[in-house]
Formats: structure tokens, sequence, C-alpha cells
């Protein structure tokens, strides 16, 4: 009993951590598209393409930023802004704030800071971490769309496998049921057939005496 609650409940956590890549999977690729960043429950999740931000952030690092409240925002935080001008996602470091509220931002390898400033209406969030990953960030970067279509399919693979487990349980399940209600009649009429002799067997005695 225990075993088939566990393999029934492993089913479900299998079935429902597909359906979230899958979500996931979707809302990358639609993001991507729209040139959009990628946020899951007020994080965002992109990968550095460039050198600006050398040598603490390096070319293909993964970044998480979190869309925190954008006056919380101090002097060395580094901040994922929109850029109009250049249409790209920029991640850079607040080196002023401005009276207005304004954010100076400026590329840790770059010689000059960024012609543009952020404000609330361009600022995406603050990174909270960021890392190589097994240098995952560069296969994303070039091939992305590929990486997509493997876990995909890695997980339409253990989809279809837990899908399989479960039919198969239901089955012997109900084979089981079956077998068990075939049982039970057959021993019903033997036991109907054993009264049955029982009383031929009494009525003949009864003749006797």
């Amino acid at each position: 009993m225990i075993k088939k609650i566990l393999k029934y409940a492993i089913g479900a956590l299998t079935v429902f951590f597909f359906l979230a890549a899958v979500l996931i999977l979707i809302l990358g690729i639609q993001a991507y598209r729209n040139n959009e960043p990628l946020k899951i429950f007020g994080y965002t999740y992109s990968v550095v393409p460039t050198e600006s931000m050398e040598p603490e952030i390096m070319p293909g690092d993964f970044i998480i930023a979190k869309e925190v409240d954008f006056t919380t925002i101090a002097i060395g935080d580094d901040v994922i802004y929109y850029s109009e001008t250049k249409n790209i996602f920029i991640v850079h470091r607040v080196i002023n704030i401005s009276e207005e509220g304004s954010l100076t931002m400026k590329g840790i390898n770059n010689p000059v800071q960024d012609e543009e400033v952020v404000t609330i209406d361009n600022y995406i969030g603050k990174v909270v971490k960021h890392g190589s990953f097994l240098n995952l960030g560069h296969i994303v970067i070039n091939k992305r769309f590929a990486l997509f279509a493997i876990i995909l399919v890695i997980f339409a693979i253990l989809f279809i496998t837990e899908m399989v487990k479960i039919v198969k349980i239901i089955k012997e399940r109900d084979q089981l049921r079956l077998e068990t209600e075939y049982q039970k009649k057959l021993t019903a009429e033997i036991q109907k057939e054993r009264e049955r002799i029982a009383a031929e067997i009494k009525e003949e005695i009864d003749k006797e005496i």
C-alpha cells in the first residue's frame, strides 16, 4: 500500500515539475522573442554577453536579479535596466544617485559612464547572485533554442516514462481487483456447492433412517 502511494506521489510530482518546466520554457522563449527578461516570482534570469562588468561578472555568467523597491537601490549595486537607445538589457553598476532619484550607471570595465540614466521606468531589478554555473551561460548564449529543445525532450521522456508506470500500476490494480472478485465468486460457488452436497447427503441419511 505504501509503495503504491509513493509511486503515485512520485508520478504526480514528475507531472508537476514537467508542466512547470514546460511553462518556464514557453515563458523563456516568449521573453526571448519579445526581447524581454524572463521573470518568475519577482526574479529575473539572464546571461551576461559582454565584458563590461569584468572582472567581477564575466561574459557567459548567469545573473539572478530581484525586482526590489527602486528607492532602496544604493551606490555600488549592480542593476539590470533597459536601454531605449540600444534596445537591449544592460547590467551595470550604480556610481551615483541624483537628487531626483535617477541612477548613473557604469560598467566596471568601461572607461566612461553610461549615457542613459536609470529611472523607475526602465529599471528591471537588482542583481542578487551571479556565476558561471559550469559554463552553461555560453551554451545558452550560443545555442539557446537548442538548449530549450534538449531540456524539453528530456522532460518529455521523463513524463512519458512516468505515465507508462502509472498506466501499468492502474492495470495491475484493475487486474488484481478482477482476480479478487473472481476468487470471491469462485469461493462463494464452491461454498454453495458444498452446502448443496451436504444437504443431499443429509437428505439421503434421513431417508435411510
